[in-house]
């Protein structure tokens, strides 16, 4: 299944994030020339996992298919939470979440599961300028509740 979603919608490693995925769609240029919004199919499994990593922009996740994924979120008032972005609605899973700009995160499978298709958008779009990538080290002397799930989201970026 995992092998068969990778090659229908022609997913490609996500270079230093870490997960597959494929760029789709970006908005019209403004005067500056950056594009009004941007979107992309986005694949972690089991094996996988979002860095922790934070952006100058919101982004928008959508869920699609398998199982549930793990956002964790840590919060510039040095609190943390987990969501999980799914369609289990009476376990709390939602299908769709909005990440505000300046927060941390980093994602992975829910436990147990073995692949999550999802999507995210950017208004405006996505610049890899507006990307900064998590120090482990640093994020869990800043969050140390949240130490055990920052560790699981950091490290060598794995594509499957």
């Amino acid at each position: 299944m995992i092998e068969s979603i990778i090659k229908e919608l022609k997913l490609v490693p996500l270079t230093g994030e870490g997960g597959m995925y494929r760029y789709l769609y970006a908005g019209e240029k403004d005067a500056a020339g950056r594009e009004s919004y941007s979107s992309i199919y986005y694949l972690l499994t089991e094996h996988s996992f979002s860095h922790m990593h934070r952006l100058k922009t919101d982004e928008i996740y959508h869920y699609y298919m398998g199982d549930g994924l793990e956002l964790l979120l840590l919060y510039p008032d040095g609190t943390s939470e987990i969501k999980v972005l799914g369609t289990r609605l009476s376990d709390g899973e939602v299908p769709q979440f909005r990440v505000p700009a300046g927060v941390w995160q980093g994602s992975v499978v829910a436990h147990g599961g073995k692949y999550c298709l999802a999507g995210t958008t950017m208004a405006p779009a996505y610049l890899p300028e507006d990307y900064e990538h998590g120090d482990m080290e640093t994020l869990c002397a800043g969050y140390p509740d949240a130490e055990a799930a920052i560790r699981r989201r950091c490290g060598e970026a794995i594509a499957r």
